[in-house]
């Protein structure tokens, strides 16, 4: 998943909640720095458990 699942809902996102395209765009801004934290936390975990103990924690 990337942004432009989000650059394609943002218009159905905007239309449900009645909000401005500034405040829609929010909805991507978020994704965008969630998805970079998560990747921070995610390979510095790989690297100290490996990805094989991640997965199956994950399931």
């Amino acid at each position: 998943m990337n942004e432009t699942v989000f650059n394609v809902s943002l218009p159905d996102i905007r239309n449900q909640f009645g909000v401005s395209p500034a405040a829609a765009n929010w909805v991507n801004t978020s994704f965008i720095i969630s998805f970079a934290a998560g990747s921070v936390v995610y390979s510095r975990l790989s690297d100290m458990y490996g990805v094989r103990k991640l997965f199956v924690a994950g399931l």
